[in-house]
């Protein structure tokens, strides 16, 4: 089990990236993830939490070629999205340069993924 507390500055959608003394995720394994709120920590039925299970999967040839024709960040995560990658499509949205020309197309387009999981304030969320 691994535990870690992370505190949020803002509201939006947050990233975590194991650290590296940890083991790798497991390619084709399951694993369970747990994000709990902690609305009040005398009072540990009030927080608020969601449950869900994520898998690694080894890119294929056809996905890494694919990737590799993508000419924007938007494409990129099209083609993840298609192949059922959601975080990686996701992350890869969020990581769309300030500066660049696709970052209006990336940000269109994380509102889409977001609302097609129903989350139904997807326009409110921003890239930072």
């Amino acid at each position: 089990m691994f535990v870690r507390d992370l505190p949020v500055s803002h509201p939006g959608v947050m990233r975590y990236v194991l650290p590296s003394e940890l083991p790798g995720l497991q390619s084709g394994k399951e694993y369970r993830w747990t994000v709990s709120l902690i609305c009040n920590p005398d009072r540990p039925s009030q927080n608020a939490y969601a449950r869900g299970w994520i898998e690694r999967v080894s890119a294929d040839s056809k996905l890494v070629q694919s990737l590799n024709a993508s000419t924007s960040t938007s494409q990129k995560a099209s083609v993840y999205a298609q192949a059922g990658i959601w975080y990686d499509a996701i992350a890869t949205l969020l990581d769309t340069p300030a500066n660049s020309p696709d970052r209006t197309a990336a940000a269109e387009f994380l509102q889409v993924l977001l609302s097609q999981v129903g989350i139904k304030e997807a326009s409110g969320i921003k890239l930072l």
